[in-house]
């Protein structure tokens, strides 16, 4: 099974679309993780989203067992909906998970998006494989002048005493030495402390708009009766204005501060190690973050994906209908598990595998059956009036019973109210 992969929103020139490749992506034998497979990730992704449903395919083992006609050389995967997105976020929202992501690595650099495409250039560049022009129709570059100029590393990444004395260069060293990875120390901190965030909080800059908005807010209020009831305005606008230029610069100081603590510790870091070290003292280690409980789902998908590779061919490719499997059945958010739930749209794999495992529910009192099933809210609501807040603002609408053993049709928010209470013990 190859991956076929074609860039689609690529540069222009002149407001013409560049000419981009089709990039064929086999599988490795014995890959040591499938973190870094993207097929095993594009499979699932296709399976959560049920882009299969039109030939019925909705587990990877039926995909794995798909044969080629005899008289045919291949069988090309169509998806039902060509239009539709498998992973569907924008590159802000993209850049900024990589960047925490990179934060909690312990890298120095912020990463980004084009962290990406920079190290792909480097793989391409250095690999004997791929010519100058095929380097170029990849990257969409005129001519190989401008990798040098904005791709090329300030590091010269070959080991030159090796090199002028006849000897195998030492490329580990060296790709450690000129890597980012050489980075990397869990220590340097990620989010700022209470004490930091009050010191940024009491920025000069921060207090003023914080009183702008303040004020604002104030005459609003005393116009209105209160800030809601101003809205639509002149006055409640210019209010918003002065609260997002509060927030903003708030934003702006918390970033300016935690930007000087890395530097800090950057710079006092390595002085203390070696001090430490000289006069025999312990090295210091990383704290210790506190992690949130995660999703079982979720937590299979994790334990499969850093699973190392099986010695036998049948055994990895088990290991990958498990991963493509766990993948699929992986959900939203909250807030989006539960637009889906009340879209009326086919129910993709993650509900199907939600619902599959929950049969016969019985709930514990003020506990929300839906929010149970489908893995949104586990926990019983404190009070009654907060229960039946919950059922009128998250679900007004018709509905059927997620359980399985029940599936009995729903109409309107009192029957679904009866209906937990009654049959399944909320």
């Amino acid at each position: 099974m190859v991956l076929e992969v074609r860039p689609h929103r690529t540069k222009r020139y002149s407001g013409k679309k560049k000419k981009t490749q089709t990039i064929g992506i086999p599988e490795v034998p014995s890959e040591p993780c499938l973190l870094l497979c993207p097929k095993t990730h594009f499979l699932g992704l296709l399976l959560r989203k049920t882009a299969l449903r039109h030939v019925d395919v909705s587990s990877a083992t039926q995909l794995y067992e798909l044969q080629v006609a005899p008289d045919a050389r291949s069988l090309p995967l169509i998806v039902a909906d060509k239009q539709s997105r498998v992973f569907d976020i924008s590159e802000s929202t993209l850049n900024k998970w990589l960047k925490r992501l990179g934060e909690l690595t312990g890298l120095q650099l912020s990463v980004t998006s084009y962290w990406l495409r920079r190290g792909a250039a480097e793989v391409v560049n250095t690999s004997s494989e791929i010519s100058e022009a095929q380097q170029n129709l990849l990257l969409q570059h005129a001519s190989a002048s401008t990798y040098q100029k904005r791709y090329a590393s300030d590091y010269f990444c070959h080991d030159l005493r090796s090199i002028g004395e006849g000897r195998e260069q030492q490329y580990g060293i060296m790709r450690m030495a000129s890597g980012q990875s050489r980075t990397i120390d869990l220590r340097r901190p990620v989010d700022l402390t209470d004490t930091q965030k009050a010191e940024a909080e009491a920025d000069q800059d921060v207090q003023r708009h914080k009183q702008l908005w303040l004020q604002a807010r104030a005459l609003v209020r005393t116009k209105h009766g209160s800030f809601a009831r101003g809205e639509g305005t002149e006055l409640y606008r210019e209010a918003l204005k002065t609260r997002n230029s509060y927030h903003t610069a708030r934003t702006r100081s918390h970033r300016k501060m935690k930007k000087h603590i890395r530097a800090q510790f950057d710079e006092e870091q390595p002085i203390q190690d070696v001090f430490r070290q000289v006069h025999g003292l312990p090295m210091s280690s990383s704290n210790h973050r506190k992690t949130l409980p995660i999703p079982q789902e979720q937590e299979r998908a994790f334990s499969l994906i850093f699973r190392f590779a099986p010695s036998s061919e049948q055994e990895e490719t088990d290991c990958r209908i498990q991963a493509v499997d766990a993948i699929s059945r992986v959900g939203p958010a909250s807030a989006a598990r539960l637009r889906t739930v009340h879209s009326g749209q086919p129910h993709p794999t993650w509900m199907q595998a939600a619902s599959q495992e929950k049969r016969g529910v019985i709930l514990s009192p003020r506990q929300c059956l839906v929010c149970l099933v489908f893995g949104i809210r586990e926990t019983p609501f404190p009070t009654d009036f907060s229960f039946i807040r919950h059922l009128r603002r998250r679900h007004p609408g018709d509905m059927q019973c997620p359980d399985p053993d029940c599936c009995e049709q729903l109409v309107g928010i009192d029957h679904i109210m009866n209906h937990m209470q009654h049959v399944h013990g909320a």
